[in-house]
This record gives structure tokens, C-alpha cells and sequence, in this order.
């Protein structure tokens, strides 16, 4: 419950956070949080990435992390990480399309 309760914190926060801060740390530690076996820190560590995806941390900075997991736990959250990165992808798309509408 700690490590839930610590990682919706984070997602709250997040999207307050000065873009200066560097966040890449983190990366690491929530993307094992997502292989992790109670289904409630796995929901929280995606909801952490997924606020600091929209906080400004750059998808290229997440693939830089998931290269350094194990084979086996990237096919096992390929998945979720695919999700992480449509919805990272998502608001770049829609500001692109607006840009071009203007």
C-alpha cells in the first residue's frame, strides 16, 4: 500500500514540477513498478509515467530506460508500454494538428 500510495503522489505532482528537474531517475524504478505482481502498483506506476510523460519527460528518455530491462520484461510489458507511448504521442499530435488548421 506504501509503494501505491507513494506513486499516485508522484502523479499528482508531476504535472507541477519545474521542467529543470530531472526526472530520468525515476524512469527506472516505475517501469519495474510495472512488473510488479499487486495490479494496484502496477495501475499507479502507469499513472506516474503516463504524468510525467505529460509533464514534459520525453518519450526518448523512457526508451532509453525500457533498453536497459531485461528481454523478457520488455516483451512482457510491450503492451503497456505501447499505451504509455500512443498517450504520450497523443497531445504532440493534437498540437501539430491545430498548427496546421491555423
Amino acid at each position: 500500500a506504501g509503494r501505491e500510495k507513494l506513486l499516485l503522489w508522484l502523479s499528482r505532482y508531476a504535472p507541477a514540477l519545474d521542467p529543470a528537474v530531472d526526472v530520468k531517475a525515476l524512469l527506472g524504478p516505475l517501469l519495474r513498478n510495472l512488473d510488479d505482481r499487486s495490479a494496484q502498483v502496477r495501475a499507479a506506476s502507469f499513472t506516474a509515467l503516463e504524468a510525467l510523460l505529460g509533464a514534459g519527460l520525453g518519450v526518448h528518455e523512457l526508451e532509453a530506460q525500457v533498453e536497459k530491462l531485461t528481454a523478457a520484461t520488455k516483451i512482457k510489458l510491450q503492451p503497456t508500454l505501447d499505451k504509455l507511448r500512443m498517450r504520450a504521442l497523443r497531445p504532440a499530435a493534437a498540437a501539430e494538428q491545430q498548427l496546421q488548421t491555423s
